[in-house]
């Protein structure tokens, strides 16, 4: 049987199908070819909106974020050319002018005549001390005060004090204490943070010692209104260092100051004012030491605003030191004794500072306003076999007479405020000789007699 093989028919093109199939593949390439384009202006729009927002920008660039520049230099370094992150600007806070008022206590200090007064049964009760200087403590927005004991549950004696000590404090008025001195340590380290927790449970600020690392390294911040007033506390030395003592409490070294001034500096919110308490000077010594004035210094160069001194026993100085930028900051280098027994020297006197700090929001400027200071005494007198201490105004009661004190007394608080003058000295402030009393729980200046 043969076989034939049939010849294929040759198909046609279909043009129809070519062409739209041409079609597709320009639209496809065209399309391909305008999101690579598009890309880069994505990426750009993305870091426009950045440096737009960025405190580099010209709207927003602050002095302290301009780049250092070398006599060589031919051009400013931007954040890209060095590798660093951009700086974040801080949120706008307030307007107009503001103001907060702060008073300032030297050492609070507590012995064994002290806690025979205060005894009460099985109980303590310190109101005694502080009501006739309570006026005086009661008007300010807050007030500071050195407290040179440790706050125990028991065991009470020169070196641990009950907690009713800051009832006492707390209903006269005085808001923030600071701990950082040579006495914080004399119960150890549970002691010390035993007192931090009594302070915060009294409803008062502890500051320069700390119960936990966080809030060793997070500076204390005082506010009112739009006001933010950073409060940092050292001491030179403690009575006893047991171990982790450096964990607890802030000593005044470069290394803690300089990470202090670094938290502040980093603060989101920005701070305005800052106020370094410190215990430092020989103890029982009137005179300023070369590391007082030293420190002052390095203080005034890093832009500090107030320094508040205890540690002598005695007043010292007060007085303004410049820093390198030209700006000058109030030193208080010793405010004295505020409560203690020691009646010897001069050691029974001390001073209540106050100051205003002001800023306007609008320009950024800051100031320090109406530094005045009242001159206390402490009265200690036989009462019922056991001592009594009151702490009062020595313009107040140099000018009347009062049942528990003696002849003696009354010429003594006479002298206090030319010797409060004297040791202040007049290189900032003055004596306030206002008279004050509480009214309805408000501290009113009482007007003279005409």
């Amino acid at each position: 049987m043969l076989y034939t093989r049939n010849k294929p028919h040759k198909r046609k093109p279909n043009w129809r199908n070519i062409l739209l199939t041409a079609l597709c593949v320009v639209l496809l390439a065209s399309s391909v070819t305008l999101l690579v384009k598009s890309i880069p202006a994505w990426v750009n729009r993305g870091d426009s909106t950045q440096i737009n927002n960025s405190p580099t920008s010209a709207n927003t660039l602050q002095p302290s974020q301009t780049p250092e520049t070398t006599p060589n230099a031919t051009a400013t370094p931007t954040p890209e050319d060095t590798g660093e992150p951009e700086p974040t600007a801080a949120p706008q806070r307030g307007s107009g002018v503001q103001r907060i008022t702060i008073g300032a206590v030297g050492d609070i200090s507590m012995h064994e005549h002290e806690l025979q007064a205060a005894k009460s049964g099985d109980n303590y009760d310190f109101s005694a001390f502080f009501s006739r200087i309570q006026p005086y403590l009661s008007w300010q927005d807050a007030v500071i005060g050195n407290l040179e004991t440790v706050i125990t549950q028991d065991k009470f004696d020169a070196l641990r004090s009950p907690a009713q000590l800051l009832d006492g404090l707390k209903t006269a008025g005085v808001s923030v204490l600071t701990l950082a001195n040579e006495h914080i340590l004399d119960a150890d380290i549970a002691g010390a943070q035993g007192t931090v927790s009594a302070v915060k449970a009294a409803g008062m600020t502890p500051v320069g010692a700390y119960t936990s690392g966080a809030d060793y390294v997070a500076p204390v911040i005082l506010t009112k209104d739009d006001l933010r007033i950073a409060v940092l506390d050292y001491t030179e030395a403690t009575d006893k260092t047991p171990e982790g003592a450096s964990d607890t409490v802030k000593y005044l070294t470069e290394t803690a100051f300089d990470n202090d001034m670094k938290q502040i500096n980093a603060d989101e919110l920005g701070v305005d004012f800052i106020v370094v308490c410190v215990h430092w000077g020989t103890e029982d010594d009137k005179a300023v030491t070369d590391s007082q004035k030293a420190w002052a210094q390095t203080f005034a160069d890093a832009g500090v605003d107030v320094v508040l001194g205890t540690g002598t026993h005695y007043l010292q100085e007060l007085t303004y030191v410049q820093g390198q930028s030209g700006k000058r900051t109030l030193v208080a280098y010793g405010l004295g004794n505020f409560l203690a027994g020691t009646r010897t020297d001069g050691r029974d006197a001390g001073a209540i500072l106050n100051f205003t700090l002001k800023k306007d929001f609008d320009s950024g400027e800051t100031a320090i306003e109406d530094v005045v200071y009242t001159p206390t005494w402490v009265l200690k007198y036989s009462s019922e076999g056991k001592y009594s201490f009151e702490i009062m105004s020595a313009v107040e009661y140099s000018q009347k007479k009062y049942q528990n004190m003696s002849l003696a007394d009354r010429d003594r608080v006479k002298k206090v405020l030319a010797e409060v003058e004297a040791a202040l000295g007049a290189g900032a402030g003055k004596a306030d000789t206002a008279v004050r009393t509480m009214t309805d729980g408000v501290s009113t200046v009482v007007q003279p007699e005409a």
